[in-house]
C-alpha cells in the first residue's frame, strides 16, 4: 500500500490574495521542483528585503551625517559670533580704559604743576616748612603717576591698549 501513496504538494491561498483554493501537484517531480523555485524566491525575498534594510540603513546614516554637519556650522557660526561681540567688547573696554587713564594722567599732570608753581613760590619766599611739604606731595603724585603709567604699560601689554605715552616715566627732580 505504501507504494499508492503520492506525495503533493499544495498551497492555501488566503482571501486577501483573491480566494481559498489550494493547488496540489501530484506529480513528485512537479512538487520538487516547485518547491526548489519557492525556496529560490524566499532566498531571492530574504535578499531583497535585506538590500532594502542596508539602503535604509544607509540613508539613515546620511541624514544623521548631515545633520551633524548642520549642527557643527551651527556652532562655528555662532562661535564667530561670540567672538566678534567679545573682540567688539574688548575694544570698548580698552577705549574706555585708556581715556580714564588719559584723563587721570591730565590731571595728575595739572596738579604736579601747582605743586611745582607752589614750590617756586615757596623758594621765592623762602618757606622752608612750606617747601618741604611740597616737595613731599610732589614726590608723592610723582609716584601716582608712575604707578598709573605702570598699571599702563602692563594693559597695553596684556590687551593691546592703544600707546600712550609709554615708558615715560617722571622723575623726582630735586628742587623742583
Amino acid at each position: 500500500m505504501a507504494e499508492n501513496f503520492i506525495e503533493t504538494d499544495y498551497q492555501v491561498l488566503s482571501p486577501d490574495d483573491g480566494g481559498t483554493d489550494i493547488t496540489i501537484n501530484a506529480d513528485p517531480g512537479a512538487a520538487a521542483v516547485t518547491g526548489l523555485f519557492r525556496s529560490i524566491d524566499n532566498v531571492t525575498n530574504a535578499v531583497r528585503e535585506y538590500n532594502m534594510c542596508k539602503q535604509q540603513e544607509k540613508t539613515k546614516r546620511e541624514e544623521i551625517k548631515a545633520q551633524m554637519k548642520v549642527q557643527i556650522e551651527t556652532i562655528h557660526a555662532q562661535k564667530e559670533a561670540y567672538l566678534k561681540r567679545l573682540e567688539a567688547q574688548h575694544t570698548k573696554d580698552m577705549f574706555e580704559l585708556k581715556q580714564s587713564y588719559d584723563m587721570l594722567r591730565l590731571e595728575l599732570d595739572r596738579f604736579s604743576e601747582g605743586i611745582r608753581a607752589g614750590i617756586e613760590i615757596a623758594r621765592e619766599t623762602k618757606d622752608m616748612a612750606g617747601l618741604c611739604q611740597l616737595l613731599e606731595t610732589q614726590r608723592y603724585v610723582i609716584r601716582d603717576i608712575n604707578e598709573a603709567q605702570l598699571k599702563n604699560m602692563e594693559m597695553q601689554r596684556i590687551g593691546s591698549l592703544p600707546d600712550s605715552n609709554s615708558g615715560k616715566l617722571l622723575e623726582i627732580k630735586e628742587g623742583g
